[in-house]
């Protein structure tokens, strides 16, 4: 390699180490990912286009996607996949797809190329972008997946990223092999990035999304608190205790799901937050903050989703009584006031 060259490298910036220390920071996807294009562009290396995924460990959601392009002004497009569209046929027919089966480490094709393009629908849409390369790499964590997915397909948690270029002439062996250096931080990232995601879905999940932010905010130990504006919203399942007794135990369960698809969804589905689960009891809360938060919206939403909760248990009691199940009733209470909220 000419001398030239040599010195060339090492004023190359060290994109590996800046990856790392973003892992660190516990960086948004978001933020991290438009980042890393300008800083590959500054590097000499002709990215217009980044795709990164993984795996989620969510009740709902199955995958966290996002694709930053060098002509959309810098933002990323950001989505997430539930489960079920992890079964479908457009997934199945895509690279992250192809390599996580296969536990293949990438995927490399000239866009150009007619006959690659055949390969995924993804390829012919790049094309007509005016994509002529595309690099995939995948990196699997070696943890297999809680559950196989719904084709019965097994794999471990894993990260894939893939960049294509409008370069006429592609990605060169170069630009390929400072691309799969990056694989490993890249993933770090992602994976610290989707660990986040969890925690923050976890915890709004069981404790709502203020306390939730709270806990996530180091306000974790005995007498951490602070006074709130709120009003309170309980609901109680009644008869539950005959109910429990005298259904079996499949069918208790379900009664008490339908319960809560009434009051807590009717909860979510209103801006309140439910700090947790009594028994069949719900607590919950509707936080009283500035302007658009002020005590007679919050009076309004919690009182509304009262209304809400006992039409749908309405609705709930007709579906029942065609399966000849037995009707079930709850009772709501509603207080609106000043409250310590904390550990």
């Amino acid at each position: 390699q000419p001398r030239g060259r040599r010195r060339e490298s090492r004023r190359r910036p060290d994109i590996a180490d800046w990856l790392m220390r973003r892992a660190l920071r516990q960086t948004r996807l978001s933020d991290a990912i438009p980042a890393l294009g300008r800083k590959l562009a500054a590097a000499g290396l002709p990215v217009a286009r980044i795709n990164v995924g993984g795996f989620m460990l969510h009740p709902v959601l199955g995958a966290l996607d996002l694709t930053w392009d060098a002509q959309s002004e810098g933002a990323a497009r950001s989505q997430t996949r539930t489960r079920r569209a992890l079964g479908s046929e457009a997934f199945k027919n895509a690279p992250f797809y192809y390599l996580f089966s296969r536990d293949l480490p990438e995927l490399r094709h000239r866009l150009s190329d007619p006959e690659a393009r055949t390969r995924f629908p993804l390829f012919e849409r790049l094309h007509e972008e005016g994509l002529t390369d595309y690099l995939a790499l995948y990196v699997g964590f070696e943890k297999p997946l809680a559950a196989p997915l719904d084709d019965g397909v097994e794999g471990t948690e894993c990260a894939m990223c893939s960049f294509a270029t409008r370069d006429p002439e592609g990605f060169s062996e170069d630009d390929l092999a400072r691309l799969r250096a990056l694989a490993l931080p890249i993933a770090l990232v992602i994976k610290t990035a989707i660990a986040d995601n969890f925690a923050q879905a976890l915890l709004d999940t069981y404790l709502g999304r203020l306390s939730g932010r709270n806990v996530l905010t180091g306000h974790v130990q005995k007498g951490d608190g602070r006074l709130i504006d709120c009003v309170l919203w309980y609901s109680d399942l009644r008869g539950s205790t005959a109910l429990s007794s005298e259904l079996e135990i499949e069918r208790y369960f379900s009664t008490i799901n339908d319960y809560f698809d009434c009051t807590a969804e009717a909860v979510l589905d209103h801006g309140g937050e439910v700090l947790k689960f009594i028994g069949d009891g719900v607590m919950a809360i509707f936080p009283i903050d500035g302007e658009t938060r002020n005590a007679e919206a919050m009076g309004r939403a919690a009182a509304e989703t009262a209304r809400d909760a006992l039409a749908r248990g309405h609705a709930l009691n007709l579906r029942r009584a065609r399966e000849r199940l037995d009707p079930i009733a709850f009772g709501i209470g509603l207080h609106a006031g000043r409250v310590m909220h904390g550990n």
